[in-house]
């Protein structure tokens, strides 16, 4: 299977969010430390790395866990005209606040931070797929236009490649970071069968997106979620060998 990697990796993780102040704190270290180890920012004497941002109203903060152990996260917000204010447009108004007030929606994706001391058990490589993987769910979740990145024009590549992204702006800067960004953007629609095809990790469950974006499902599994990729995919396969007729017989949601 490609992304076989991937894969494997998966079957080691949750997804949760932080619901005490230890587990803040914890993300705000991972933070601090993994920047820090980059000089990414500036030192501070409290060694955590925290924004505005963290406690938005339409921000998603997540801890990925390998093993039980936190590995990563990432932060999601939802940008629309209800809720138009984060990183990425308040690093590019010009580019992207127009675009929300004729009703764009957007998943701009931001502090990205992987364990610098993190276990050699882990796969590094495959781990990097997981935020784009959350931030796609989030865009099917909330039907949004774009996915988002502020990213080291040096990191474009990634996107570019695997999730054809384009550039909407370049040389900004974004908070607390000592570098400039550009803004990249994945247009959501267009890209989203081809993606799936080529990417076969992006599959996920409407349950899986549930719990991890809707607030009453969320505490109903505790903010913990472990990714349905696989299981998506067996259930489309089922799906595909169903015959006409025996999928009109099917009762809705039966698969699920």
């Amino acid at each position: 299977m490609p992304f076989e990697r991937v894969f494997h990796l998966m079957d080691r993780m949750t997804v949760r969010r932080p619901t005490t102040g230890e587990d803040w704190e914890d993300i705000f270290r991972l933070r601090y430390n993994a920047y820090r180890t980059r000089d990414y920012i500036e030192s501070n004497e409290n060694r955590l790395d925290s924004d505005h941002f963290d406690f938005a109203t339409n921000t998603f903060v997540f801890g990925i866990y390998v093993d039980e152990v936190l590995a990563m996260s990432i932060r999601l917000h939802h940008l629309n005209r209800e809720h138009p204010d984060g990183p990425s447009s308040e690093s590019y108004p010009d580019q992207l606040l127009s675009r929300i007030v004729l009703g764009q929606s957007f998943i701009d994706c931001s502090r990205f931070a992987i364990d610098p001391d993190l276990d050699p058990t882990v796969d590094r490589a495959a781990l990097r797929f997981m935020p784009p993987r959350l931030s796609a769910m989030a865009a099917l979740f909330y039907e949004a236009d774009y996915i988002l990145h502020l990213v080291r024009p040096r990191h474009k590549a990634f996107y570019q490649r695997y999730f054809h992204a384009e550039t909407f702006a370049t040389g900004g800067e974004c908070g607390t970071v000592t570098f400039p960004v550009d803004l990249t953007a994945t247009r959501i629609g267009a890209n989203d069968q081809t993606m799936l095809d080529r990417l076969p990790f992006l599959h996920s469950l409407e349950t899986e997106r549930a719990m991890l974006f809707d607030e009453e499902t969320a505490r109903r599994c505790c903010f913990c979620v472990r990714p349905t990729a696989l299981l998506a995919l067996s259930l489309d396969k089922a799906n595909a060998n169903v015959r006409p007729t025996d999928r009109r017989e099917r009762r809705p949601g039966a698969a699920a």
